[in-house]
């Protein structure tokens, strides 16, 4: 039917849905509305001595209007009667009060009722003397990963978590720091470990990964928890997939039957989300997972009732244009354009953006990034989703910052004081 699977009906841009009730209008009048350019009709009819076919049908009129038309009729002593009826879409003209935009899934609220039911656990491990210590181990710099870690240290401050970050210089060797890990892992305060991702380029992410002990691992990236998690269970879980599955999940908690399309491949975000979302045996949506390379990636999420997007592929453009231009290659400035337009989205979708993009706000002719009168470089935080322009499209849909990333930390607690009760 034309009726979203999240509730209901909404309008395309400019025009609101429009009930005709069984009235038509003279055939004069149709010319004047405009030309119908497509209409979708979907019937539900009862087989019964008295029968009842009900027709619902969306249309668009002109540039991007659209109507919606309900009728019943009653079909009697006629077991497969086919209804055939003429409808008129009469269009109405968009005022501000009557567009009504997506739902916006704050993380915040979210995470800080994650958070509070964490503090009050971190409180009875702390009269017990067992009070959770996480570390995070940080190499080199990066500036999205540096949002993730002040957040980090502000919620376990707020809990009552023991947080610490540590430092490590870009170029520190990779057994030096499989010696550091293994130092933190026989440490009895210490009962988290998390590595900040990603790791500069001549380290090997994987074998840091597997040297984290799985009692410690509060991100669950070790494979051992990892496997865990295609098996439906475990101590934990990913952070970052589970606070995109929780938010969609507060927003539809029903998945069964829905199609969902997650955007990006990669093993901390993108499969665990589609491992997670097909745990459940009967109430689980059908999954399909894209990337960055693959081909037709509109036609996947523009049928899609539930999109996550997950590459970071702005900043990755962004720092891999910056390094070959430090190395003096003549290099064509990239496009850091979002990825998922909104005419890549389905209308009425629920759009779950987990990526974080710290990038230029603007570059000039030469590829250079604008200052600010200060002259600091200008810089914005954005996902993957041309948000404002999905906000006229998607039914409900996740901002950053603000979105999945509150709640990713308030998991990483969660997931701390699981870790801290297990030991």
């Amino acid at each position: 039917c034309a009726a979203s699977a999240f509730g209901g009906l909404r309008s395309t841009r400019g025009y609101r849905p429009l009930p005709l009730r069984g009235k038509q209008l003279p055939e004069e009048q149709v010319a004047q509305q405009g030309t119908c350019l497509s209409a979708t009709i979907c019937q539900q009819r009862s087989v019964t001595n008295d029968l009842s076919a009900t027709i619902c049908q969306q249309r668009s009129v002109g540039n991007d209007l659209s109507a919606t038309i309900c009728h019943q009729r009653s079909v009697r002593n006629d077991l497969y009667g086919h209804v055939a009826r003429v409808y008129i879409v009469v269009p109405f003209i968009q005022t501000k009060e009557s567009f009504v935009a997506a739902q916006i899934i704050d993380g915040e609220v979210v995470g800080a009722e994650i958070t509070k039911k964490v503090a009050a656990e971190v409180e009875l491990l702390a009269k017990a003397g067992r009070r959770p210590h996480l570390v995070a181990v940080q190499v080199g710099e990066n500036p999205a990963s540096r949002i993730y870690t002040n957040m980090q240290a502000k919620n376990c401050n707020a809990v009552g978590i023991e947080y610490q970050l540590l430092n490590l210089p870009e170029s520190i060797s990779q057994d030096d720091l499989l010696i550091k890990i293994a130092e933190l892992n026989a440490s009895r305060k210490v009962t988290g470990l998390i590595l900040q991702m990603p790791l500069p380029a001549h380290l090997d992410a994987r074998k840091v990964q597997v040297a984290i002990s799985p009692a410690k691992d509060v991100e669950g990236m070790h494979p051992e928890n990892m496997g865990r998690l295609f098996y439906g269970g475990g101590l934990v879980a990913p952070c970052t997939p589970m606070a995109a599955v929780e938010l969609l999940r507060r927003t539809v908690p029903d998945l069964a039957g829905k199609e969902a399309v997650v955007v990006g491949h990669s093993e901390i975000v993108g499969k665990p989300i589609a491992a997670i979302l097909l745990q459940s045996l009967n109430a689980s949506p059908t999954v399909t997972v894209c990337h960055v390379a693959t081909k037709d990636l509109a036609f996947h999420t523009k049928r899609a009732d539930i999109l996550f997007v997950a590459t970071g592929v702005s900043q990755a453009r962004w720092m891999g244009y910056s390094r070959r231009k430090a190395a003096g290659e003549n290099v064509k400035p990239p496009s850091l354009a979002p990825l998922i337009k909104a005419d890549m989205i389905k209308p009425g979708a629920v759009v779950i953006d987990v990526a974080i993009n710290r990038i230029p706000a603007e570059l000039d002719a030469t590829g250079t990034p604008v200052k600010d009168a200060s002259g600091k470089v200008k810089m914005k935080t954005v996902g993957d989703v041309d948000y404002e322009a999905a906000l006229n499209v998607a039914g409900a849909i996740t901002p950053v910052p603000g979105g999945v990333g509150p709640v990713t930390v308030s998991i990483l607690l969660s997931n701390t004081v699981a870790c801290a009760k297990a030991m």
